[in-house]
């Protein structure tokens, strides 16, 4: 009986060290994923830009100068001078050059994110078909990041598949701008009737699919009928319904990064990404 006894406290301390060590594993995983990207912003002064705004021809330099003030490109700066929204520019700036600070929390299983602790930026002049993606999600040795797709600019709606057990939905957009970092993707390679097509068909047809982050590896990719989604496929299968394929790289899975290597997307405005690495 003794010798039983021994085996079974030993298989037990084996399991109890082996299952100690996977979850210090998973965590360092996770301490890596954390630790190896650097949340970039602006250690430079602010400068007055309201003179270059207001040229009626602004040159390369000028935008230039404007991308370093405030993370808009030239197409962010023009959708709002059309606007006639200088004064969003100005806030965008304000905020692109403030210190922040960021809090890095799970909110799944060894899945954390990254959140300013302040106030929320201010996005450009949204147009539907726009891709938003953050490189703050991350788990385990991975940086999956997240991506919502605008499916109303006037309103600044977008469709969301958030995490394991939800099911994609209907949000503003400010879900994005009270994160770490974001960048605004516009399709410029794609028609805008077929963007305004692909908003209004993930609207009203992929809301309240549940969530599923191996879609593509275990079941089909492109099914016929989509009966469950995440965060970038959620935006990949709408463009893909009407022809076109988004994911930069081809993969299985699509992930939010694949969406700024695809050929089809141009950047509008970034927040906490370095402006000239990107997410490369």
């Amino acid at each position: 009986m003794n010798k039983v006894l021994k085996r079974v406290l030993i298989v037990f301390l084996c399991v109890v060290v082996g299952l100690f060590a996977i979850a210090s594993g998973l965590q360092l995983s996770v301490v890596y994923a954390e630790n190896s990207w650097v949340n970039w912003y602006a250690d430079y002064e602010k400068i007055d830009i309201e003179e270059i705004l207001f040229k009626k021809n602004k040159t390369e330099e000028d935008y230039a100068v404007l991308y370093a003030q405030t993370g808009l490109t030239k197409l962010g700066v023009d959708g709002l001078v059309e606007r006639g929204q200088y004064r969003k520019i100005l806030e965008i700036q304000d905020f692109y050059l403030k210190e922040q600070t960021v809090e890095c929390s799970s909110f799944f299983p060894y899945t954390y994110l990254e959140k300013l602790t302040g106030y929320s930026g201010t996005l450009c002049a949204l147009e539907d078909g726009d891709i938003i993606i953050s490189a703050t999600t991350h788990s385990f040795f991975l940086r999956v990041g997240h991506a919502v797709i605008v499916v109303d600019g006037d309103l600044g709606l977008v469709a969301e598949a958030l995490c394991p057990g939800s099911v994609s939905e209907l949000v503003g957009s400010s879900t994005m701008t009270g994160l770490a970092n974001y960048m605004v993707l516009r399709p410029t390679g794609i028609p805008v009737e077929i963007r305004k097509q692909v908003a209004e068909y993930v609207k009203k047809e992929m809301v309240g699919l549940p969530y599923d982050a191996t879609i593509g590896l275990f079941s089909k990719k492109f099914p016929e009928k989509i009966e469950n989604t995440q965060c970038a496929h959620l935006a990949w299968y709408g463009y893909k319904k009407f022809g076109y394929d988004i994911d930069g790289n081809g993969g299985l899975i699509v992930q939010p990064r694949d969406f700024f290597k695809s050929e089809y997307f141009e950047v509008v405005q970034i927040f906490g990404f370095d402006p000239e690495k990107l997410w490369r």
